[in-house]
């Protein structure tokens, strides 16, 4: 239904359009809008428009001594006020009551690293809001842009005085770098030391994004700004790191040597020992049988042992000592090509990894 005078000077058109009467310009008018076509008059036919605002003006009075002389239902039957009660009334958002809970709202999402769109679900904010009615929870935009990197810098002040408090001598510093499934990187640095009075003290001391590529130089220059910030002296204070034995952080921390000790991760060169020793030993061990009439290829699921995709034995529980014996012929097959005694203990080990699990499973 039109309602402003406005459309006494358009033509209303299908598709939410309309046509001036005057210049027959289209002028869009979505759902109602009646800006575009006041600008157009205001712009192109500025008498017309004069027109318009005297007409606006006189169905606003119209409507305002229309609604002054209507009596109204007050008027019969007193309105009285519903109490609200104190205890309703919302915390003003600078109380200590409603900061305090701001941040133990804050901690949750980051200790148990909850997505910021929780503190929006309805369910969890009618649950707030049963627990404590007084409280108007935040949004996640304010949580994500103001209280939770607030409570960052508080806290890594207080990190810093206490470092600058015990003042050790000596730290161990472990980093890495990860991807995340968004891909994104990200570096991680973390300072471990005793004080005087000989408490391990440690802390994640700063996690930074690192969208840049990982050379030996953009890590260094990362690690730098990471310690810089609280003022750790390597002149002072022995640095001592442990990182992964990746080329990049081991060039990055030898362009410092002789200032920083740093030594790999033994889980991380164990695990890395683990993965070769395996490959090494399943591609000898298929090469050293290549002559039998299946390919070596060890898979044991509890109720049968097959070698290179043939079943060897399908009973429900096969004898250990039977699953034994059939590996280790596997394993052993033609060794007269094994010519070192390294690949033997390579070989050796491996058949333990593998006699290790099959009588774990029994």
């Amino acid at each position: 239904m039109k309602t402003s005078p406005i459309w006494e000077f358009f033509t209303i058109l299908g598709g939410e359009k309309c046509k001036c009467k005057f210049c027959s310009t289209t002028v869009s008018r979505q759902t109602g809008n009646t800006s575009n076509s006041i600008g157009h008059l205001k712009a192109k036919h500025p008498d017309q428009y004069a027109q318009f605002l005297a007409m606006k003006k006189h169905k606003e009075d119209e409507k305002a001594c229309a609604s002054a002389t209507q009596p109204k239902l007050t008027g019969f039957i007193p309105v009285v006020p519903k109490p609200h009660p104190q205890s309703k009334d919302k915390y003003p958002h600078d109380s200590a009551r409603h900061l305090d809970l701001n941040k133990q709202v804050a901690m949750m999402l980051a200790a148990d690293m909850r997505p910021f769109s929780m503190v929006d679900d309805v369910v969890f904010r009618s649950l707030v809001q049963k627990l404590d009615p007084r409280y108007d929870m935040p949004t996640r935009t304010t949580f994500a842009r103001s209280i939770i990197p607030e409570i960052f810098k508080n806290e890594r002040v207080k990190l810093y005085n206490i470092i600058k408090k015990d003042s050790p001598i000596a730290m161990g510093f472990t980093s890495d770098i990860w991807t995340s499934k968004a891909n994104k990187s990200f570096i991680c640095l973390t300072g471990h030391y005793l004080t005087n009075d000989f408490v391990l003290k440690r802390s994640i001391l700063d996690i930074r994004y690192f969208p840049e590529c990982h050379t030996a130089n953009n890590i260094l220059i990362k690690l730098d700004s990471m310690t810089d910030y609280y003022d750790i002296d390597f002149k002072e204070v022995r640095p001592f790191f442990t990182t992964d034995s990746g080329s990049n952080y081991v060039c990055a921390l030898s362009k410092v040597n002789g200032i920083v000790t740093s030594t790999s991760c033994f889980a991380h060169d164990l695990h890395l020992a683990i993965n070769e020793a395996i490959a090494f030993a399943i591609n000898r061990a298929e090469t050293n049988v290549s002559g039998l009439s299946s390919p070596i290829n060890i898979v044991h699921s509890g109720s049968a042992l097959s070698i290179g995709g043939s079943v060897l034995i399908t009973a429900p529980n096969p004898p250990v000592a039977e699953i034994n014996t059939i590996a280790a012929s596997a394993y052993f097959a033609n060794k007269k090509e094994i010519s070192s005694f390294e690949e033997s203990k390579w070989k050796l080990d491996w058949y333990s990894i593998i006699k290790s699990e099959i009588n774990t499973k029994h």
